[in-house]
C-alpha cells in the first residue's frame, strides 16, 4: 500500500488524537482568548490551510458573534499596504502543516508588528520558524504525512479549527458531535472504501466541486486534493454559481460532487443536481440521509448532524475519491510530479 493509503484511511487515529489533545488545552486556549479581547480573528494561510480557514471562519463567526477573516498569506506579500490598515484589533489563528512556509512567516511577521497582534499557530513541528512568531501554539505531530499531499493532517487541522471555536464560546455541541462520528470513523471507512473505488473507476476526466456557507473552503480543498493527487482538472464554486456560466462545461465526462449542509437550501440543491444528470454528468452529494434521492450517489450522515462535521466526513470522500482516481489514471498517490510539501519564496521586504 502507498503511505497515503494509511493516511487517508486510518485518519480516525491522528483524529482521535487531535481531539484528545485539543480538549487538554481547553483551559490554556480560553485564557489566551479572554486576556486579548480581540475585537476581530484573522486567519492567515496558504494553499490547503487557507481552503480550510475559509470554513472555519464561518464558524468562529456564528459561534463568537465577531467579525472573522480569512487571508490568503500571499495576498499579504503581494498587498501589504492594505493589510497595514485593515484591522482594529485582531486575533492571528495560523493553521500550517510545515510552520515553514515562507509566505506565512512573513505574512505573520508583518501583522505582528502592525497590529502587535497575539498569535495562535497550529503547526506540527514544535521548533517550526511560525511556532516561534506565535504567543501560543499548539502541536499535532501524528499528523504529519509522509506522503506530499495533506490528507490526515488538513482533516486534522480543520477539526481543531472549529473545536477551538466552540471552546472560545462555550459550545460544547460540536465536542458531543465530533466524538461520536471519530468513533464511528473506523466504520464509516470500512463502509466507503468499496464506493469510492468503485467511483473513481468511472470514465469521467475533470471534477466540479460545489459548496456554500461553511462548506464552501472545504469544497474547493476537496477539488484541490483531487487536482494535486490525481492530477485530473478541477473547478469550484459556489453552488449555485454553477448555473451562471460554468454549467456549459458540465458534460457526460464530468463529476460533480456537491457538499450539502441541508436545511432550506436543499431543494434548490436537488434542483441542480437534476440539471447536472440531465447534461449526462456523474453526481455525488455529500450530506444528511434522507436526501438526493433522484439517481445522485449520496454519503450521507444522520439528520442532525452539524455542517462542520459533514465537512470533516466531506473531506474524507474526496481524499479517498483522489486516492483512487491517482491509482486508476497512473499517478503515484504519494508524490505527485512538480509538488513540494512546503514551498520557500525569496525573501521580500513588507
Amino acid at each position: 500500500m502507498n503511505h497515503s493509503y494509511h493516511e487517508i484511511f486510518q485518519q480516525y487515529k491522528s483524529l482521535r488524537e487531535t481531539y484528545d489533545y485539543i480538549l487538554s488545552q481547553r483551559e490554556a486556549l480560553l485564557q489566551f482568548f479572554n486576556s486579548n479581547a480581540p475585537e476581530e480573528i484573522v486567519f492567515v494561510a496558504c494553499g490547503s490551510s487557507y481552503w480550510g480557514s475559509l470554513s472555519a471562519a464561518v464558524t468562529m463567526e456564528s459561534k463568537l458573534g465577531i467579525k472573522c477573516y480569512t487571508v490568503a498569506s500571499g495576498e499579504v506579500l503581494l498587498n501589504p499596504d492594505f493589510y497595514r490598515k485593515s484591522y482594529r484589533k485582531p486575533l492571528i489563528v495560523a493553521p500550517s502543516r510545515s510552520g515553514s512556509t515562507s509566505e506565512t512567516i512573513e505574512a505573520i511577521a508583518l501583522m505582528k508588528n502592525v497590529y502587535q497582534a497575539p498569535v495562535l499557530s497550529i503547526v506540527e513541528y514544535e521548533n517550526s520558524p511560525l511556532a516561534q512568531l506565535s504567543d501560543l501554539s499548539l502541536f499535532l505531530p501524528w499528523c504529519n504525512e509522509v506522503s506530499v499531499c495533506q490528507t490526515r493532517s488538513f482533516s486534522s487541522l480543520y477539526l481543531t479549527q472549529f473545536i477551538i471555536a466552540s471552546i472560545w464560546s462555550n459550545d460544547d455541541s460540536l465536542f458531543r458531535e465530533s466524538d461520536r462520528y471519530i468513533q464511528e470513523c473506523v466504520e464509516i471507512i470500512r463502509t466507503n472504501e468499496g464506493r469510492l473505488k468503485r467511483i473513481a473507476e468511472k470514465p469521467w476526466d475533470h471534477v466540479v466541486a460545489l459548496g456554500n456557507g461553511g462548506l464552501f473552503g472545504l469544497a474547493c480543498e476537496g477539488a484541490l486534493i483531487m487536482l494535486e493527487m490525481a492530477q485530473v482538472p478541477v473547478s469550484f464554486y459556489n453552488t449555485l454559481e454553477l448555473r451562471h456560466g460554468p454549467m456549459v462545461n458540465v458534460n457526460s465526462k464530468t463529476l460533480v460532487v456537491m457538499f450539502s449542509s441541508g436545511g432550506n437550501g436543499t431543494r434548490l440543491e436537488e434542483e441542480l443536481s437534476l440539471d447536472c444528470l440531465a447534461k449526462g454528468a456523474g453526481v455525488i452529494a455529500i450530506g444528511k440521509e434522507g436526501t438526493f434521492q433522484q439517481a445522485v450517489d449520496l454519503f450521507s450522515l444522520e439528520q442532525g448532524a452539524a455542517a462542520e462535521i459533514i465537512g470533516l466526513y466531506g473531506s474524507f470522500v474526496m481524499q479517498g475519491l483522489a486516492y483512487y482516481k491517482a491509482l486508476q489514471v497512473g499517478v503515484n498517490p504519494d508524490s505527485p510530479q512538480g509538488l513540494s510539501p512546503w514551498i520557500q519564496l525569496s525573501p521580500t521586504t513588507l
